[in-house]
């Protein structure tokens, strides 16, 4: 990722990011790119039923395959206790997304981000010394919450995969358990 370009309008207090291939302008339809931008990368979607009774057009903003901006918010800062390289391992993404369920996971030449899509909350690395700082903003402590699950990852000696379980109670509560179901565990959301 790349800040934007200056003299481009973002929240105040914010750092804008763009991503590294900027989305081509949607089309008249307003769902997807002109034909002459389409790629053999890029996916486009259909084009919009029109209404019966208005003969307009209306379309959902996922059709359209364009990822909104990251925007870094200002927020409580502290030294990283985990090298965020432990994301690189796919084992460790794993345990990131049971720890963050509804985050999303964005790389950086040098650090993590992570945007909690239903409350907006982030989390952000970057190089600090000879270690990691992170930055957290918004109501769940993402960084905390994934650096706790790696912690209990790292302290039952970094199994496989497949010393993980999962548990599902008779309510339908299901529970991602590590080594055996008293183990260190993940609430799965429904």
């Amino acid at each position: 990722m790349r800040p934007a370009q200056s003299g481009t309008s973002h929240p105040p207090g914010c750092t804008r990011y763009a991503t590294a291939e900027p989305s081509p302008p949607p089309s008249a339809d307003g769902c997807s790119p002109p034909a002459s931008s389409a790629s053999p990368s890029t996916t486009t979607a259909p084009p919009p039923a029109a209404s019966p009774e208005t003969g307009s057009a209306t379309c959902s903003p996922a059709l359209t395959n364009a990822r909104p901006t990251y925007y870094q918010r200002p927020g409580h800062t502290r030294p990283a206790r985990l090298d965020p390289g432990l994301l690189d391992d796919w084992t460790g993404q794993f345990l990131a997304q049971l720890a963050a369920p509804s985050a999303e996971l964005m790389t950086t030449g040098d650090g993590v981000i992570l945007v909690d899509v239903a409350t907006g909350s982030q989390a952000w690395t970057e190089p600090a010394g000879n270690g990691w700082q992170v930055h957290q903003h918004g109501p769940l402590l993402l960084w905390d919450a994934v650096e706790d699950a790696l912690n209990a990852w790292q302290d039952a000696g970094t199994p496989p995969q497949s010393d993980f379980g999962l548990t599902v109670e008779a309510d339908g509560t299901q529970h991602v358990w590590l080594g055996e179901p008293g183990g260190p565990a993940w609430h799965l959301p429904v």
